[in-house]
């Protein structure tokens, strides 16, 4: 074994007793503890063990700023990883806000299509149901076996709200049609 694989070995004990002795009584102690007698003569101890030292004082210093800069990074990391949630989330969020923006521009061309129609003068369906307005009103009639049914709408015709008031209308009768026919009337 060389001696400076010696030194590396046993490393803390090395700096350890070098730290608070002499070099004679510091190689005095190393024999006894560790036998360095049998690895290298007192000599290249003595030439040995300042370099030494002052590399492991450099290394630690150096490890010091290793674990600073660690730590430093893991923050750094940290923050980006809650930047990153908060950025994802906010997408999510304007993803529904777009999702409900293109809604409401579908709802807004229907009610456009319903002003152009009623400029033009032309009947508007929905769901079978013509639309027309009547004074100030709006409503919808359709002819069921024979009857002309209609449906009140409103002063107001909101295309959504008038497609609710007819599908609701459309299944009582002809859930009603259904069960009068099956009582045999």
């Amino acid at each position: 074994m060389t001696p400076t694989s010696f030194f590396i070995q046993n490393r803390e004990i090395v700096i350890e007793l070098a730290a608070n002795n002499t070099l004679s009584e510091t190689w005095r102690l190393l024999v006894q503890r560790i036998g360095i007698d049998n690895a290298m003569k007192p000599n290249s101890f003595n030439g040995l063990i300042k370099p030494f030292i002052e590399t492991c004082k450099h290394d630690d210093e150096l490890n010091k700023k290793l674990h600073e800069q660690i730590k430093e990074l893991n923050e750094k990391l940290h923050n980006e990883q809650e930047l990153n949630e908060r950025l994802h989330n906010q997408l999510r969020e304007l993803h529904e806000e777009q999702e409900l923006n293109e809604k409401l521009y579908n709802d807004e061309r229907l009610n456009e299509k319903l002003n152009e129609n009623e400029k033009l003068n032309e009947k508007l369906k929905i769901s079978g149901w013509t639309v027309g307005k009547s004074g100030e009103y709006y409503r919808a009639f359709r002819k069921i076996s024979g009857k002309v049914h209609g449906i009140h709408l409103g002063r107001h015709l909101d295309l959504i709200d008038a497609k609710i008031k007819i599908d609701f209308k459309s299944e009582h009768l002809f859930s009603s049609r259904h069960t009068d026919t099956s009582l045999g009337t």
